[in-house]
């Protein structure tokens, strides 16, 4: 099984502690430590970069994490997942037509949580369908609930790396 690093796992709750044979980076084994070669999940902080940044409180070593995860993403492969609307895509120079939309609800999330996800050497896999995203009105969800990465996207995050190695897609 290929090894995958998760970078900046939220929580001890995580659902990435439910997959087998992933190296997880959250607050205790931090992400900056990461120096390994597999491919990489990252969940960079997105409050200074999300739409909603005015409400955050700046922290530069926080904000500075995305860089660093993104750097992972392009020397390792993998997938970087930010919200839909962060300005870090912009502010680095990806272009929209290479991201990924994805509505976490149609794997479970309480909430319409859109997610955009860059992969590099990786290929998204198909979306499983619902008939319609579902949603909770936000102040009814708990913080930890609206930042969750429910199971569901989690091991379709993991399996988009496990199911399409770089030789697969033609980049070996």
């Amino acid at each position: 099984m290929i090894p995958i690093a998760v970078l900046c796992v939220n929580s001890t709750r995580s659902s990435y502690r439910l997959c087998p044979g992933l190296e997880l980076y959250d607050i205790t084994r931090d992400a900056y430590t990461f120096t390994s070669h597999c491919p990489v999940i990252t969940h960079a902080p997105c409050p200074t970069w999300s739409r909603l940044r005015h409400f955050a409180n700046f922290n530069q070593r926080s904000h500075d994490l995305a860089y660093f995860c993104l750097e992972k993403v392009l020397q390792n492969g993998g997938i970087f997942e930010h919200p839909y609307g962060s300005s870090f895509f912009k502010h680095v120079g990806i272009p929209y037509s290479k991201l990924t939309t994805i509505d976490q609800s149609l794997f479970g999330h309480q909430l319409r949580k859109r997610t955009w996800l860059y992969f590099h050497n990786y290929a998204p896999l198909p979306i499983p369908c619902r008939s319609k995203p579902i949603g909770k009105i936000f102040s009814n969800v708990s913080k930890f609930r609206r930042e969750e990465t429910p199971l569901r996207f989690a091991k379709y995050l993991v399996n988009c790396i496990r199911w399409s190695s770089p030789s697969s897609i033609g980049l070996s």
